[in-house]
Formats: C-alpha cells, structure tokens, sequence
C-alpha cells in the first residue's frame, strides 16, 4: 500500500475523511499486514482492494450496530480479541478486533481478522 494513492471512494467512505492520509494508511497496512496473520486476502479479492474490503466491513459493522446485533461496552468499546464480534461480510465472517462506537450510532474500526473463521 505504501506510496499508493487511495480511491477518492476511499476518501469519502465512514469516518476516513476525518483521518489524515498518513493515518489511513497506517490503519490498512495494520489490517492488511500478512504479518498480523490476519488472513483478509479472500476478503478483499472478492471487494478488489484493501480499502473497498475495509468499507465493505465499516458498513457490515455499523449495519450490525443499527440492528442491535453487536456487543459493545457501556464505554462504547467494542470487546476486542477473540470475543470480537464476528459479522458477515460480503458472505464471510469477520471478527471485529478492536473499535468503539462515535457518537452512538457509527462504528469506528481499529482491526479486523478471519483468522480462525
């Protein structure tokens, strides 16, 4: 990702356009990293890119959150680790790592994984 230009889709989708660019690639080489063993190539082979498959997770999360389906801490702190929530996307499970809830209604997402899914 380092040195690429982000979508201007990218740019605009859930709360990045509140990030600086240096952080939002900071945040998809976390996520993205195949170091972090966090096995997402068949999530965004079926998006095309790291940043339409973190969008299709961002609104698969925040669709969740609407329908009351995901556990979040009275500090709005979504539980992290292995007792992240995992939501479907794009036909898949993926478990939310990190991230807390803005404001009460949008989900900002810090990690996501399929590893062991």
């Amino acid at each position: 990702m380092s040195g690429q230009q982000l979508s201007p889709i990218w740019r605009f989708a859930g709360l990045l356009p509140f990030m600086t660019e240096a952080k939002k690639v900071q945040k998809l080489h976390h996520i993205f990293n195949s170091k972090n063993g966090h096995a997402l190539e068949s999530l965004v082979e079926t998006f095309g890119s790291q940043e339409k498959a973190f969008e299709a997770v961002e609104a698969a999360a925040n669709k969740a959150l609407k329908e009351g389906k995901l556990d979040v801490f009275s500090n709005g702190i979504l539980p992290s680790g292995n007792s992240g929530n995992i939501i479907k996307v794009g036909g898949m499970d993926v478990r939310l790592i990190r991230g807390r809830v803005i404001n009460g209604n949008q989900i900002e997402i810090s990690s996501f994984s399929r590893k062991g899914l």
